[in-house]
């Protein structure tokens, strides 16, 4: 969340003239005026939130007002709505979500069920990421999939503007939309005539360098800004989550290192390895209604830190040999700081 500015309420007698009253001129002195801060991130944050103050910014799944008819006929049934189809994409059509299945045998099966999120609050939810796409519309982003994960930032464009916005014709894009006259450039930049605040946001499921091979953090921003006149100005919400699965996922607690066995010397790289991580994260939250386990909290006492040296990329960190404690496994240097790291990533996001 953006940050807060709090000032001390001013002594209302400070500075005022000593007066002497008699016992019938006395008058009751008001209370001072509370200062209330300011919330500098309600632009950039949803009506609907999993915690704290509901912000401004309106974040409904689907299109509205489409022209046209948005139920045309497919194999003599209904086409879904945007909302049903991409989340059916991100999740590659399976008939049974509850099949999916971590890269790693030892964690659970991710669980979802039949159908997809009715709404995705602001916030660390199993849920997703609400994104405001120009083709698609309002969606809930997952937190296992390659496109979304990895930090990019996208920024929102308009669905069409001054044109005619009808659902989609093309099966290569199931639940997508058309634009007939009009235009779908980036909203909130220079030459833009609709007022329109300037959106971007992006996602990460991070595994910060140094942190334990069962701990990683699912963090998201998003910012909204006012441009194009004297009094511009930013909105920002950020939040973040460090999640301890209790098992290792990452194959390594370097990201890259010169001598020893990193995560980028595994096949498949960091890309494979934050996947896996965010099915399970996400599987941990839906499991628990999206209150984290005091078990599954990240910390800076439980994770010892050690590491293999061998660097074959041909193999992977089950086959790469014995594991040593780094610096003795004791100490603020041998003991994975995955608290410390969460804080410090989240602050610098």
């Amino acid at each position: 969340m953006g940050e807060t500015t709090t000032r001390k309420p001013q002594d209302a007698n400070r500075g005022a003239a000593s007066v002497s009253l008699g016992e019938n001129d006395r008058v009751a002195t008001p209370p001072p005026t509370p200062v209330v801060p300011t919330d500098s991130g309600r632009f950039a944050r949803c009506t609907s939130v999993l915690e704290g103050v509901p912000g401004l910014k309106q974040c409904q799944l689907g299109f509205e007002n489409l022209a046209g008819s948005a139920t045309r006929r497919r194999r003599r049934r209904a086409t879904p709505s945007p909302t049903e189809d991409n989340y059916n994409n991100q999740y590659r059509r399976r008939r049974n979500l509850n099949s999916i299945q971590p890269d790693n045998p030892d964690s659970p099966a991710v669980s979802f069920g039949p159908s997809p999120p009715t709404s995705c609050p602001d916030g660390i939810g199993w849920q997703g990421v609400y994104e405001k796409h120009y083709q698609y519309g309002g969606r809930c982003l997952n937190w296992f999939k390659s496109s979304h994960i990895q930090g990019s930032l996208k920024c929102e464009r308009h669905a069409c503007l001054g044109g005619t916005h009808t659902s989609g014709r093309r099966r290569s894009t199931p639940g997508s939309t058309h634009c007939s006259g009009g235009t779908k450039g980036y909203k909130g930049i220079e030459g833009d005539t609709s007022g329109s605040r300037q959106t971007c946001q992006k996602m990460h499921v991070m595994h910060v360098d140094g942190m334990s091979r069962q701990a990683g953090l699912l963090v998201f921003k998003r910012s909204s800004c006012l441009t194009g006149n004297s009094n511009s100005s930013c909105s920002v919400f950020k939040t973040g989550l460090c999640i301890d699965l209790g098992y290792p996922v990452w194959s390594s607690g370097l990201n890259t290192h010169g001598s020893y066995r990193s995560i980028t010397d595994e096949p498949g790289g960091m890309l494979k390895q934050q996947t896996a991580f965010g099915k399970a994260a996400q599987s941990l939250l839906k499991a628990n209604n999206n209150i984290l386990p005091e078990a599954n909290r990240c910390s800076n006492t439980q994770n010892q830190f050690k590491t293999q040296r061998d660097k074959n990329s041909s193999t992977t960190w089950r086959e790469a040999g014995t594991w040593s404690c780094w610096h003795g496994c004791s100490g603020d240097v041998g003991i994975h700081q995955d608290e410390t790291l969460a804080k410090l990533a989240l602050m610098n996001y």
